[in-house]
């Protein structure tokens, strides 16, 4: 403690070193003692007679004269970092330690004083002064930096937190004041603050949970996984460690509002890019997942989820979520979520072994519940655990020879149509899908919960097979068409259809069990035995890989049945316009805007080599976008699983750092007010992420004032109006929808109000790189486009005929 205190003042402003002095000298206890660089200056009059300050410098007063020990104090102010560390290394006393680091920035511009950059420039000076042996000690209340009151009137929200951000104030008294009881506050909190010097001063090592993750994560996945947390009081040092390690690998570090958009963001990067992904979260929210962890499981999305627990016997402990009343142990068996309890630091690494096996041997994600002693638990000593696949063997298929023969010749022999839908498909698989069907004359089309794994358009060109979306909503009116004659679907002997990754599951079919087991012949593959449904006719239990590979070999139609084929396909290819599709009326209909804005999207496909990422939130318009825009990949669809409200809107979020390309997002106002807005988490990760935004994210939010989907059902179904329980409030002047624009971290920000199409204005909005827009489309709700009652809809008739 008897190392002279170093106060370091970075400023080009004379008076403001000064004004610091006369702040610190105004304590005149024995048991401090101030020195200063420069002259001695003058106490300004103001400041000395103010009640309020002569209060203030009372109180340090009392507080420093209760201290054993005596306190030395230099204060240096110089104009450049170089310099002041120059006049550090040149003082004459044998210890000195830099305690508090008080920068002026009151002369700078606003837009170079974000939070990041002011963080890195006090990073950069403490390495300088570790690499000429200065010591120093660093503290949450070490830092003080000042604006000027303009600069943070431009953005009194600024975020500061490794930092104590200051507005310089033209009143003397204010200025010194504020000075003097950071001063203060840093001596009792870690100058003289013994549990503050033995964390300080103690050598830590790695919180071994942290380090193990990093590692593991690595191992497995190199840079290419995903990492979200959601900060807690007994989780933030792993937080900050893990966080560190991982930009460090450079992997993806992105922020999330919320427990349940981390679990957007991490399904929709596994389910297009199988990136893996560890989320760490606070006591007692696994529950704020909400049905995406389900989809999580659901969709076999490898990944480690951190949550962390009170100690074993504490009674009823603070958000503690296993207890004599509950368990969630209980609630994630339930979910068929595996799991290990981190709750003694002698067996921690033992369960975390357990942890990394479970990874390898189950699809979806691990939980981890750990408690505070683990979750900070230190260890330096030499580890053993294994980070690959130790029990790895390959999965074999007993293929069922004679089915396979059965659908080779179904599609090389039988005078049917043959219409297949596509789930989930990797890269490889969509490339073998559109192989076959152009040699087999089969008709391709999308699932509603898997939209753009085939989709219209591959590399700018249209597949001229291709007939749109089938699903419980939104199903095309081509593929109706392709599927009906006169309105009654066609003979079973006439038609099979293949479902190539998929469970059947209602969402993705419009037709009931009783027309899938009568009237439908159904082909279905799936390497899950407990995926095949029991209508199906030829159940093929394999990898949708094996089964391409086997079909494109042996693949050979006649002549006469592929011309036929063909010849269905040319008339059902050809998307319908609705009669409201033609109408630019106000509000414009659904039907008019996702006419107008296909061609949009058509014209720069085919022309510019547009590409984009389709995010369809659950609701009419996300439905209806679904089925009426065309695609140029795989997107990613609320209606998945659980089809919760929001999910896409959450996980666009994290696709505009992670996505390879454009991302359009098509969001009702329904799914917009039930989650929370995204802005804040991308203008977060923009500044202090080493990810940026290099593309395009463009949202349309649909504004028609109801829960359209629902009353669509009330109104075409149950024939009666929906009533209040339909309503949504959009008042333009309450949710300040309007136009304004911002450049934050070199991308631009904009959001529109849309009453009519421009179609010029939004070719420059979605073409505009690296921009953020959020445009808001007002339109009525007309119930068009979402069951199956849709098939014999007049607007759709083309000369009176829909044959």
């Amino acid at each position: 403690m008897s190392d002279t205190l170093i106060i370091a003042v970075l400023t080009d402003n004379s008076s403001f070193g000064y004004g610091v002095y006369s702040a610190i000298d105004s304590i005149n206890s024995n048991r401090l003692t101030v020195h200063h660089s420069g002259t001695r200056p003058n106490r300004s009059p103001e400041t000395t007679c103010h009640p309020n300050f002569n209060a203030i410098a009372s109180k340090a007063n009392a507080f420093l004269d209760n201290q054993e020990k005596i306190t030395e104090v230099r204060i240096i102010s110089e104009r450049t970092a170089t310099d002041l560390v120059g006049k550090l290394k040149d003082i004459d006393e044998k210890k000195i330690l830099v305690g508090m680091v008080i920068v002026d920035k009151i002369g700078e511009r606003s837009a170079k004083q974000r939070g990041s950059e002011i963080e890195n420039e006090l990073d950069i000076f403490y390495r300088r002064l570790e690499e000429n042996d200065i010591d120093y000690e660093r503290s949450s209340y070490s830092d003080i930096v000042f604006i000027s009151e303009r600069n943070w009137l431009d953005n009194p929200f600024r975020n500061a937190i490794d930092y104590r951000l200051m507005v310089m104030s033209p009143v003397p008294w204010i200025f010194q004041a504020g000075l003097l009881c950071q001063f203060v506050n840093y001596l009792q909190h870690t100058r003289l603050n013994k549990w503050a010097q033995r964390r300080l001063k103690s050598p830590e090592g790695k919180i071994l949970l942290g380090d193990e993750l990093v590692k593991f994560m690595e191992f497995n996945h190199g840079k290419n996984w995903l990492l979200s947390c959601y900060t807690g009081s007994v989780i933030s040092s792993l937080i900050k460690q893990v966080e560190h390690d991982a930009e460090i690998l450079d992997a993806y570090c992105l922020r999330g509002l919320s427990e349940h958009g981390m679990a957007c963001g991490a399904f929709i990067n596994w389910r297009l890019y199988r990136r893996s992904y560890l989320i760490i979260i606070t006591s007692a929210m696994v529950d704020e997942f909400k049905g995406t962890l389900a989809n999580l499981r659901q969709s076999g999305a490898k990944g480690l989820i951190v949550c962390a627990d009170a100690k074993p016997g504490k009674w009823f402990g603070f958000q503690g979520t296993i207890d004599t009343e509950s368990d969630i142990r209980n609630i994630l068996n339930a979910r068929n979520i595996p799991f290990v309890y981190l709750h003694d630091n002698d067996n921690k690494e033992q369960g975390l072994q357990e942890a990394f096996g479970l990874y390898h041997k189950t699809a979806g994600p691990v939980v981890i519940i750990a408690t505070q002693d683990v979750l900070e638990s230190r260890d330096n000593t030499q580890r053993t655990l294994h980070y690959g696949n130790r029990l790895a063997t390959t999965e074999t298929f007993a293929i069922d020879e004679a089915s396979m023969d059965e659908v080779i010749e179904l599609i090389n022999e039988k005078p049917i149509h043959l219409l297949w839908q596509c789930g989930a498909l990797t890269e490889e698989e969509a490339q073998l899908t559109r192989e076959i069907a152009h040699k087999g004359g089969i008709a391709l089309c999308e699932a509603l919960s898997s939209p753009g794994n085939i989709a219209r358009y591959y590399r700018g060109k249209r597949l001229d097979n291709h007939i749109g979306v089938l699903g419980q909503y939104g199903s095309s009116q081509e593929v109706f068409e392709f599927l009906h004659t006169n309105g009654k679907l066609n003979p079973k002997t006439a038609q099979s259809i293949f479902f190539l990754k998929g469970k059947i599951g209602q969402i993705d079919s419009p037709f009931s069990d009783g027309a899938n087991e009568r009237k439908l012949h159904i082909v279905q593959i799936n390497k899950q035995r407990k995926h095949i449904a029991p209508f199906t006719d030829i159940g093929l239990c394999m990898p949708v890989l094996d089964f391409l590979k086997k079909i494109v070999h042996r693949i050979a139609v006649e002549p006469e049945i592929l011309a036929r084929r063909w010849e269905k396909i040319h008339r059902h290819n050809r998307p319908r316009v609705s009669a409201f599709g033609l109408v630019p009326s106000l509000p414009m209909t659904p039907n008019y805007f996702f006419h107008e804005i296909n061609k949009t999207l058509e014209a720069l496909i085919e022309n510019e080599a547009y590409d984009y990422v389709g995010m369809y939130d659950v609701g009419h318009c996300g439905t209806l976008a679904t089925r009426n825009i065309s695609r140029t990949g795989p997107g990613y669809s609320g209606w998945y699983g659980r089809g919760s409200m929001g999910d896409a809107l959450q996980a666009t979020g994290f696709m505009a750092f992670t996505a390879h390309t454009n991302v359009l997002g098509f969001v009702g106002d329904g799914a917009r007010s039930i989650t929370s807005d995204i802005l804040p988490g991308l203008l977060e990760n923009l500044e202090n992420s080493k990810k940026s935004i290099e593309h395009n994210v463009t949202i349309f939010f649909f504004m028609n004032g109801a829960f359209s989907l629902i009353n669509s059902y009330q109104e075409r179904i149950m024939f009666k109006p929906g009533g209040r329980q339909m309503m949504l409030i959009n008042d333009q002047e309450f949710m300040n929808i309007k136009e304004w624009q911002r450049e934050f971290c070199g991308v631009v920000i904009n959001q529109y109000l849309m009453k009519t199409y421009d179609p010029e204005r939004v070719r420059s909005i979605i073409t505009q790189k690296p921009s953020v827009n959020f445009i808001y489309v007002p339109l009525v709700n007309n119930n068009d486009g979402i069951s199956i009652l849709d098939i014999g809809n007049w607007q759709y008739f083309d000369g009176g005929d829909i044959s």
